[in-house]
């Protein structure tokens, strides 16, 4: 009779996934083809870029597993599952005299519902601005903005569902151009006894509400959808997660990450990235973390195959 129940039980908690997981696949997979549908020549690439020293580390693995607030930026439906106040931020020098800089912030507004914030700047100045080889010009300057608000509903201690909506900035000298986009995912957790832990999300980014315009010139901004599912064999001790990532003009890849704590207090992390958004982008990411009590260091390391390799830092904050 006991083993009867414990069947029953595993088979309701298979089913419960499958049913989750198929819902949330198809409502995804629909959304994304109309999005491919509609799009002509892609913009705003600047969206596509690793926020935060954790996530950059793990290959951007974030989709099932972020538990900090730039998890707005991986999958909103992960701000329901941090239990604290988190603020983050994050600086990158990415490829030669580039700067970006993130900031991001989220907080449980009751047991149910949660808000996140982040906001993203990449700019270089002091282009050399020639009006042909012969005329040089004026130095100009350049930059990408996001702003990204959301809000996440946890609907039970399983499952959560998210929403973000951002706008788009880009400027090149005088010229600008702005969009507005949402977000949306979802991801189930659950213990699957007291040391093993599974997670599965799923999470399309970037649907154009307004599309970005250069001049007369009209572009679509790179939207993609992710499925991650992340797995701690280990407790707290181990995390090891991987995204399978579709985008428009790309194919198909896998990203893989991994987390493994040394000490309490020390990490280290790793990834293999199959990322071919850039074409000279590196396979293999590694980072470190130090965890204090309320506060993180964090630290990735990006190889490239030809330019400028990458260092990001963070430093995040949790509190009550």
């Amino acid at each position: 009779m006991t083993n009867y129940k414990l069947q029953m039980t595993n088979y309701r908690y298979v089913t419960g996934i499958f049913r989750w997981f198929l819902t949330l696949s198809v409502i995804c997979h629909l959304s994304f083809l109309i999005c491919l549908y509609a799009a002509g020549s892609t913009s705003a690439e600047f969206l596509l870029i690793p926020k935060g020293a954790k996530a950059s580390a793990m290959a951007g693995t974030y989709t099932s597993g972020g538990n900090d607030s730039t998890v707005i930026y991986y999958n909103p439906a992960g701000i329901a599952l941090i239990k604290e106040k988190d603020i983050s931020f994050s600086h990158s020098q990415w490829l030669e005299s580039i700067n970006l800089e993130n900031l991001s912030y989220s907080a449980p507004l009751n047991k149910a519902f949660s808000i996140g914030v982040g906001l993203e700047y990449l700019g270089i100045r002091g282009i050399a601005g020639m009006a042909n080889q012969l005329s040089p010009i004026d130095d100009f300057s350049s930059h990408d903005l996001s702003m990204v608000t959301g809000i996440s509903y946890l609907l039970n201690k399983n499952i959560s569902f998210g929403l973000n909506t951002r706008y788009i900035e880009e400027k090149i000298d005088d010229e600008k151009a702005t969009a507005i986009s949402f977000d949306f995912g979802s991801i189930y957790r659950q213990r699957i006894n007291s040391h093993k832990h599974l997670s599965i999300g799923i999470a399309v980014q970037n649907i154009a509400l307004t599309k970005p315009k250069f001049i007369d010139q009209t572009e679509d901004i790179p939207a993609k959808i992710v499925s991650g599912i992340s797995y701690k064999p280990l407790g707290e001790a181990l995390l090891l997660s991987s995204d399978l990532v579709l985008m428009k003009g790309s194919k198909p890849s896998i990203n893989t990450g991994s987390e493994l704590f040394v000490y309490d207090t020390l990490c280290m992390r790793f990834g293999y990235k199959l990322d071919t958004a850039f074409e000279n982008h590196s396979r293999i990411t590694c980072g470190a973390g130090i965890i204090f009590e309320n506060m993180s260091i964090d630290y990735a390391y990006l190889p490239f195959e030809s330019l400028t390799d990458t260092h990001t830092l963070s430093i995040g904050f949790k509190f009550k």
